[in-house]
């Protein structure tokens, strides 16, 4: 099962775009927030555990491969707010708090809005250059 998952990771990495990449990491860990709450109401504290183990390790891998180098601003700013979801997620594993995955989950679908939009306005952006070359046959004659 691991070994499947890997896989499919390891194949979405190599052939989706990288924004992509970073709504699909949202949109799986927003599902395992909302399963693990789904969890605390039924008292399978087990399946909590792991949904919320599963949305840490997506939250502190986004964390780790931020690139201060390129994106300095943004990279702190980032790392700050998936601190913070690190925090509440574990506050979740200490409390079994409906109230704190219904917060998180409301700031992930929140960050994740913001990267659809990037990712929107990226896609919208080089479907205008693509177009506006196409038309353009000066651009084939140099």
């Amino acid at each position: 099962m691991i070994y499947k998952a890997l896989s499919a990771y390891s194949a979405a990495s190599q052939t989706l775009p990288k924004l992509t990449q970073v709504v699909m990491l949202y949109e799986a860990s927003i599902t395992s927030v909302i399963k693990a709450k789904q969890a605390i109401e039924e008292g399978d504290f087990e399946s909590r555990y792991n949904h919320i183990k599963k949305a840490y390790e997506i939250i502190d891998g986004l964390q780790s491969s931020l690139d201060f180098d390129s994106a300095k601003e943004i990279s702190h700013v980032l790392f700050d707010f998936y601190t913070t979801v690190l925090h509440e997620l574990s506050d979740i594993q200490n409390t079994n708090s409906t109230a704190i995955c219904d917060s998180v989950v409301s700031e992930l679908k929140h960050m994740k809005d913001v990267w659809l939009k990037i990712k929107n306005q990226t896609n919208q952006d080089y479907s205008q250059s693509s177009m506006s070359m196409a038309n353009n046959p000066a651009i084939y004659t140099a």
